[in-house]
């Protein structure tokens, strides 16, 4: 077979990532978690389609059991991506070097009552911007509850919110691949969404 005339790209690639991380317990049972992670790629493309990405992820995490306040657990923590692109591809942004940044703080309370009630509640912020011209905050909510109703048989319900920020390559890329021609769409806004869900469940014993 020979590909049909301009949509052959020839790439020469290299990636490159590390992923440091710790996680520590204090005497008192509070335990923290460091993750991070750079990635760097560097595709040399034919059809003037090349690409450079970095990438620098940090996420800390916090948790602890409040025991004087009775089967309570908490959570909290911050997430900061930096990512910074290189390419002719995402020229129409007005530029080749594009950037983008996300901050998040989030928290997350877990309560038991009488070992028949858990409630939990759950909480995110967060801010993206493109290059220094668009950003965005979005708060996030979860909540969920689940009471045994007898033995075996337990209600549950939850909510939760979802959002979903437009990458730099679905805002500006802008190129052609034979007869297609891939168009920038600097307009597009991020995705929300939301989900709930109520249920029972029921156990039964037959025959031991």
């Amino acid at each position: 077979y020979r590909a049909f005339p301009g949509t052959l790209t020839i790439t020469d690639s290299w990636q490159f990532y590390l992923d440091p991380y710790i996680t520590y317990f204090t005497p008192s049972g509070l335990r923290h978690s460091l993750k991070s992670r750079i990635y760097m790629t560097n595709s040399d493309n034919s059809n003037s389609q090349s690409t450079k990405n970095e990438t620098y992820y940090l996420e800390y995490a916090a948790s602890k059991e409040l025991t004087r306040i009775g089967q309570t657990h908490v959570s909290f923590g911050f997430v900061t991506n930096q990512s910074f692109v290189h390419a002719e591809l995402y020229s129409s942004s007005g530029k080749s070097d594009n950037r983008m940044q996300n901050y998040a703080l989030f928290a997350q309370f877990d309560k038991k009552f009488w070992d028949v009630l858990n409630l939990s509640l759950g909480f995110r912020g967060e801010y993206f911007q493109i290059n220094d011209t668009e950003n965005t905050v979005k708060p996030i909510v979860r909540a969920g509850a689940n009471l045994k109703l007898a033995k075996v048989s337990f209600l549950r319900f939850s909510y939760g919110q979802g959002y979903r920020y437009p990458t730099i390559t679905e805002k500006y890329i802008s190129t052609s691949v034979g007869g297609i021609t891939i168009f920038p769409n600097p307009e597009l806004q991020p995705e929300t969404s939301w989900n709930a869900e109520i249920g029972v469940k029921q156990g039964f014993n037959i025959d031991r």
